[in-house]
């Protein structure tokens, strides 16, 4: 199989946020669904997962360790987000809409077919589209 990408990558520091480290597996709902998206076997996402893990500081304070076959590309993804979640979620979302050929609010599940008319007046709210990222990662 290829190299990852830094699309694929980044996808992939997603889903080590949505998911607990102790809990990544290959038959995890969330890492199947998730390598399918990226055409990646889910043991394969659950091996990046794990090199991601090995750049965390919250486990190397526990003790916990990752996987030692890092890529380059995982610490270049892993330090141009880590702490920068909203970027991350931003990009990662949006990088998973256009593989999934959808809009980035279609991808977040945004109904805006059923909004109300006003009579009087139009109101407009600002939604975020990456909600649903924070949403799985706590």
């Amino acid at each position: 199989m290829a190299n990852w990408t830094r699309e694929q990558t980044i996808v992939a520091l997603n889903v080590y946020c949505k998911i607990p480290f102790k809990n990544s597996s290959a038959r995890h709902p969330l890492i199947k669904k998730y390598a399918e998206i990226l055409g990646r076997t889910p043991a394969a996402l659950n091996l990046k997962i794990g090199n991601l893990g090995s750049f965390d500081p919250v486990l190397k304070a526990k003790g916990i360790v990752g996987l030692a076959h890092t890529s380059r590309m995982d610490e270049i993804v892993w330090n141009e987000f880590f702490n920068n979640p909203e970027q991350l979620a931003y990009e990662s979302e949006k990088i998973i809409a256009e593989l999934c050929n959808k809009t980035i609010e279609e991808s977040a599940n945004i109904d805006i077919s059923n909004l109300p008319e006003g009579a009087e007046r139009i109101s407009v709210t600002r939604q975020r589209v990456n909600q649903q990222f924070f949403h799985d990662a706590v």
